[in-house]
């Protein structure tokens, strides 16, 4: 079962300057953390093949949450789950291990040991899915 700690995050009130954190995944209690940062604002996403969904986005020119990371990595909201910055810590706190990784490492695939089976925000088994209710709800949490 996956846990549903993220999904707890509002982003109605994020506005471009500030502050936000990232996760790439968060499953069974552990989570892979991209990074604090600030919410720029909507942009369409270059296409550079980031990812499959990056490219979808700048192809129907759509925009999408550009997110600057502190260390200077740009993170699309497809690409992750995000929130403002103080619930992002809190729920970060709540996790049992969480594992600092590269957005550049997520992109080529590179996830550490253990982690595979949460890779990415989408998984698998629908039936219990990031949301719980096989994606309907998650418009305000995902972007």
């Amino acid at each position: 079962m996956y846990d549903r700690i993220v999904e707890k995050t509002s982003k109605q009130g994020v506005r471009p300057g500030d502050r936000v954190g990232c996760f790439l995944s968060v499953a069974h209690g552990r989570g892979l953390f991209l990074g604090f940062g600030t919410y720029v604002g909507e942009e369409v996403p270059p296409n550079e093949g980031l990812s499959s969904l990056t490219g979808y986005l700048s192809g129907l020119r759509q925009a999408n949450p550009k997110l600057v990371l502190d260390n200077g990595d740009v993170v699309w909201g497809c690409e992750c789950w995000w929130g403002p910055e103080e619930e992002i810590k809190a729920e970060r706190a709540g996790l049992s291990e969480v594992r600092d990784i590269t957005i550049a490492d997520a992109r080529a695939g590179r996830i550490p040991d253990g982690f595979r089976d949460q890779a990415g925000p989408q998984h698998d088994d629908d039936a219990d899915d990031f949301y719980g209710d096989k994606g309907s709800g998650g418009k305000d949490f995902w972007s």
